[in-house]
């Protein structure tokens, strides 16, 4: 269970698809996200 002032979730953690259930069933329809980054590194050896 979750209490009022808890948080559901923990931030900057990926969300899996229990976790867009949990948000559904509190009541949450719209939620910020991230981009994922995309990082490449380039060698000229």
């Amino acid at each position: 269970d979750i209490q009022m002032s808890e948080f559901a979730l923990q931030k900057n953690v990926p969300l899996e698809l229990a976790d867009l259930g949990l948000l559904a069933t509190v009541g949450l329809r719209t939620i910020h996200v991230y981009d994922k980054l995309c990082v490449a590194v380039l060698s000229n050896k």
